[in-house]
């Protein structure tokens, strides 16, 4: 723990591993508000899911071009604009209602607006931490980083139902809006090798040439199998958290009889179990066989989701939910570790924005799904979840049999330098 610890001499981590902290905190006020917003309006599971599809679609048509953007400009510059912008895209919602001129359809645009960004953000940060830490570092580095994540989830969870229950729905989406401002600036204490690199491209891309650097990361991804296979893996971990996030609220109010409290309490044991999950994948990342971990983890996901909606009170259903957390999380660190293992740096942005497609499609898909059996029968929807992990499990399995591409490369490599060396001796 000692060595994990000593990374927060590094000012550039802490910056970024307070920014992510808040980040997500943001994130997690500003999702569940909007969530029960929409409950409350309209007391249909089908429109949460088409709530949560309308997060995501602007966000796939952009997704598959970010990668370039990404690798191509200052990932500093680019991360504060971000959060910048997504303050302006919450904000209009209390704004509306304070000057008295809120419509429904100003929520709506600030839902499309926030979440195209925040699918800027997430590729964004993935690769600012592959740049600001040393290959010794990355493992523990993400490990710490998805416990910011995890804490910022359960302290937004708690947060959330006691704005909305205390206060209201506008208070919180307000709140949430601010919290991007100080996000904004801590990136701005970062410092990254890559930006240098970024700044010395002459001149604006050409469309032919970004075009070709797209082409060039789908390439190497489907070339690469193991990168491939472990990729599409981690893209299934996104629309797991869309799918119950789809049910947790008409759980709650209609199952349980809860109210914005409990709710609030239910939800954060996913940030308790994936806190503890960070915890253990920070301690166990040393060991080798990370793949066979993968695989408990997601079948134990899927047996702790049907648990869950078997559950009648609030304490055993935080129990169930932390549960859930803390395996979906190991699953959600621990596939990530096996894909940055076989990506080169170069690649990393048009790898993870790959991942941000693939997940996009398939939660819009699994939301609109799962919102429908989900309409007719709340537990049938949890069992299509906990189903839908079998995809992952089969993902993992595959990519553990593929030798890497990457250590194929460095073999030839190191091969033609020897034979350059004997040539040279000549």
């Amino acid at each position: 723990m000692k060595n994990n610890l000593s990374l927060f001499k590094n000012k550039s981590f802490l910056f970024f591993f307070f920014a992510a902290l808040f980040g997500v905190l943001g994130e997690g006020i500003y999702g569940l508000t909007a969530i029960v917003m929409v409950l409350e309006k309209t007391e249909s599971v089908v429109e949460i899911g088409k709530l949560l599809v309308l997060t995501l679609l602007p966000s796939v048509v952009l997704a598959p071009f970010l990668g370039v953007l990404v690798d191509r400009f200052n990932k500093i510059k680019l991360a504060f604009l971000c959060n910048l912008l997504r303050f302006v895209a919450i904000f209009i919602i209390p704004a509306s209602v304070a000057f008295g001129f809120f419509h429904v359809s100003i929520f709506y645009v600030s839902i499309l607006l926030s979440y195209v960004i925040w699918f800027i953000i997430e590729p964004l940060k993935e690769s600012i931490l592959k740049e600001i830490l040393s290959p010794e570092e990355y493992k523990q580095g993400i490990s710490l980083v998805q416990g910011a994540w995890q804490l910022g989830l359960l302290a937004s969870a708690i947060i959330a139902g006691m704005l909305m229950d205390r206060l209201g729905t506008t208070e919180a989406i307000f709140t949430a809006s601010l919290v991007y401002i100080l996000a904004g600036f801590l990136f701005v204490g970062i410092n990254t090798k890559g930006d240098k690199a970024a700044s010395e491209i002459e001149g604006k891309p050409t469309l032919k040439q970004y075009r070709s650097e797209l082409v060039q990361g789908w390439i190497y991804i489907f070339q690469n199998k193991k990168v491939l296979y472990f990729a599409l893996a981690t893209s299934m971990v996104l629309p797991f958290f869309y799918s119950i996030n789809t049910l947790i609220a008409p759980f709650n109010y209609q199952t349980l009889k809860g109210d914005g409290i409990s709710l609030g309490i239910i939800d954060s044991g996913a940030g308790f179990g994936s806190l503890i999950s960070a915890i253990l994948c920070t301690l166990w990342v040393r060991n080798h066989a990370i793949s066979r971990v993968v695989l408990v983890a997601i079948s134990l996901s899927a047996l702790s989701t049907v648990l869950f909606s078997l559950t009648t009170s609030v304490p055993f259903a935080f129990i169930m939910y932390l549960m859930m957390g803390m395996f979906i999380g190991m699953v959600k660190v621990l596939t990530r570790l096996l894909l940055f293992e076989q990506v080169e740096e170069k690649f990393i942005g048009r790898v993870m924005t790959s991942v941000s497609f693939v997940s996009l499609t398939v939660s819009i898909i699994m939301s609109l799904l799962i919102a429908f059996i989900g309409e007719a029968s709340l537990t049938y929807g949890y069992i299509a979840i906990s189903m839908g992990l079998i995809i992952p499990f089969v993902l993992t399995w595959k990519g553990s049999k593929f030798r890497s591409l990457t250590n194929l490369f460095v073999k030839k490599e190191k091969r033609s330098d020897k034979e350059d060396g004997v040539y040279d001796a000549y």
